[in-house]
């Protein structure tokens, strides 16, 4: 077994790590983990002086591996949180089984962890990427690896190390897994866009600047309480959604003239033709029968004439529609616009739809 311990100084900005944080990442000569086993495990963290402390175990041959994970439990266990990258399904689970296996007291499953790939996965469809892996994620923030193999590819290496023991071959194992681990740390950057897809996430704390306003569109500015660096942009269902630097821009389709709010329970209603509006059945005492009738889910309603724009799931405004089945708006005037909480879940409403779409 080697060990192998550096310090590096990183240009990363880790001011969204954990206290206590450790990044780790495993290599292993397969993905099942009844007939496989780890060959290499890395882990960083960082001290004090801003420097990072980087630690790796390679096993030249499955007999080293209950000695090296006694060695990986015993250090690990010296931290707070376990920082890993689709750890939760496969890292963890895998360190936990050959722990076990080998009637180790196994930490993997009880520390408390951070998997960034669940943070940052729904980042994917925001930035127009192809996939969520580690590499295209680093590619995103303009990160280049030295390495030029994927995991997979290594196995193979690996098999051919363990014939010859090749110092070329044990550089291009140990440098893979390094950079996998860096690359986690260079993912803190993203965590505040990933926190815009939060459930109840407050994206904002004041209403939005109108940029223009005409009867086709509106184009709102949001100020963000920090500064980000990657913009990104969507175009979806008509509706524009830019990130950039401290805001975000939204551009919502307008519909003038008059629509109708129907109103629940329209059994509790009349409807009166002559004036094409529904009145709850105490006010409708007052009128004459002969100019009422029942009211019916398609004219329970009163008129509202203005400007609406598009109503998402998920938020609370009054509903107004073309007819009982008609899509859903909200009224734009300034109650609206100046309800912060409304417009935080519109946002998220629209991230959503830009994550499934």
């Amino acid at each position: 077994m080697k060990i192998v311990e550096k310090r590096l100084h990183l240009n990363i900005n880790a001011e969204n790590l954990p206290d206590g944080a450790l990044f780790l990442d495993i290599e292993t000569t397969g993905l099942k983990k009844e007939t496989t086993h780890i060959y290499l495990f890395g882990c960083m963290s960082r001290d004090d002086d801003g420097t990072w402390l980087f630690r790796q175990w390679f096993l030249d041959s499955p007999f080293e591996e209950r000695e090296a994970l006694t060695n990986i439990i015993d250090y690990i266990t010296k931290f707070k949180i376990l920082v890993h990258f689709n750890g939760d399904r496969f890292d963890l689970p895998f360190l936990d089984y050959h722990a076990r296996e080998r009637s180790l007291s196994s930490p993997f499953l009880e520390m408390s962890s951070l998997d960034i790939y669940k943070k940052v996965k729904p980042l994917k469809k925001l930035f127009h990427m192809e996939n969520a892996r580690l590499k295209s994620f680093e590619r995103l923030l303009g990160v280049y690896r030295e390495d030029k193999y994927g995991g997979g590819e290594l196995i193979d290496v690996y098999r051919t190390y363990q014939k010859n023991q090749s110092p070329e071959l044990l550089k291009l194992l140990l440098l893979h897994n390094e950079e996998d681990v860096i690359g986690m740390a260079d993912l803190l950057e993203l965590l505040p866009y990933a926190g815009f897809f939060e459930k109840d996430a407050e994206m904002i704390s004041a209403p939005p600047e109108v940029i223009s306003l005409d009867e086709r569109e509106i184009f709102l500015r949001f100020a963000l309480p920090a500064s980000h660096r990657l913009g990104a942009v969507s175009f979806i269902d008509e509706i524009f959604f830019g990130l950039k630097d401290d805001h975000i821009d939204l551009k919502l389709p307008i519909c003038c003239g008059e629509l109708k709010y129907f109103y629940p329970h329209h059994k509790e209603y009349y409807y009166l033709p002559k004036e094409d509006i529904a009145v709850h059945k105490s006010l409708a005492t007052y009128v004459n029968p002969a100019f009422r009738e029942r009211a019916t889910a398609e004219n329970c309603y009163t008129r509202c004439s203005g400007s609406f724009f598009p109503l998402l799931p998920g938020c609370d405004a009054r509903v107004f529609k073309k007819s009982a089945e008609g899509e859903p708006y909200a009224l734009l005037d300034e109650n609206t616009l100046n309800d912060v909480p409304f417009w935080n879940s519109y946002l998220r409403a629209v991230l959503y739809k830009i994550r499934k779409s």
